[in-house]
Order: structure tokens, then sequence, then C-alpha cells
């Protein structure tokens, strides 16, 4: 299981089929809308996640759900596989869609920001085969989503829109791990 490594960054460990399928259910939807899913949530939480960031970590938890472990393939930063997706669909579309995402806020009661990244989670889950988003790096990034110098925006942006394929920047645009916590 080694595409699935990335996992236990986000997981305490790895979920059974039937919580897999309870949080699947529940991707792109805020944990008070989801009370079924708390108990399969909550297992698998790892004890570094405050109560704050659940949130967050829950949308990250849901979405990773999408995949089964053997289907993860090679684990990419979410920019880097919607930069991927661009090129096998309506590109000006999909341009429109993440423009909404990056300029959207987060919010832990709000109807908008968890839906967008669902849907675009969803795209890139149906057009990509043999590949997968990081869902530990996305917590992280979503942890620092509303940061007043919007450097994950910034890298989502320039790795999304470059047309230079080597020019995958995933760098933390000169932060450290600790400034993302």
């Amino acid at each position: 299981m080694e595409s699935g490594n990335k996992n236990h960054e986000l997981l305490r460990k790895t979920p059974d089929n039937v919580s897999r399928a309870v949080l699947k259910r529940c991707a792109g939807r805020h944990m008070f809308e989801c009370t079924r899913a708390l108990g399969a949530y909550y297992s698998l939480k790892p004890a570094e996640v405050k109560p704050w960031q659940e949130e967050r970590h829950f949308l990250s938890v849901t979405l990773s759900c999408l995949w089964k472990d053997d289907e993860r393939g090679v684990v990419l930063p979410l920019e880097e596989c919607l930069r991927r997706v661009k090129g096998d669909c309506n590109g000006s579309g999909l341009d429109h869609r993440v423009m909404a995402l990056l300029d959207a806020a987060w919010s832990d009661d709000d109807d908008l920001f968890a839906p967008k990244l669902a849907r675009l989670v969803r795209l890139v889950r149906s057009k990509t085969l043999g590949s997968s988003p990081d869902f530990g790096q996305l917590y992280k990034d979503l942890c620092a989503w509303d940061r007043d110098d919007k450097y994950v925006q910034k890298r989502w942006a320039r790795t999304y829109f470059s047309d230079n394929s080597e020019e995958k920047d995933t760098e933390k645009s000169g932060h450290s791990e600790e400034e993302e916590k």
C-alpha cells in the first residue's frame, strides 16, 4: 500500500469499507450536516488535529474517501491534478471554477467553499487514472487558506495556470512547514 502512505499523515488508521462509504457520502459537506459520519471520523482523526481544525480536516478526510487505497496511484498536489485534468476537458470552464475557488474564503458554516472544492475533486476523480490528490497536503493548505499573504492560493494558481509542465512549483513559496500549521 505504498501509494496510500501519504494518507497516514491525514488519518490515524486506514478506514474500513463501511467507514469509508459513510465518510464518502459526506464529501463536500460540513460536519454538522453529517452526524452519522462523526463516529467514523473521530475513530480516524489523529490527536494532533485540534478542535478548531476539525472542519477542515473532516473535509480533507471525506474527499480522500472518494478513492479506495488501491486506486490512489501516484499522489500529487491537488493543484497539479487539476492542471493535468485541464488538458482533458474544457479548460476555460475549469479555469473559471478554479478561479472561483481561489477567490473563495474558508468558513466553517459557509455553504460555498466546501461544495466548490468537492466538485473539483470529483472532477479529478472522474478524469484521472493512476493518480490522486495528496489529501494530507490539502489539509495543510486548507488550514492556511485564509492567511493574509494568500500563499496557498498563489502556489495553486502558479501550478495550475503554468504552461510549462516542468514548472510544477510545489514549494511552499518560502514558507516553512511550521508556518503552514
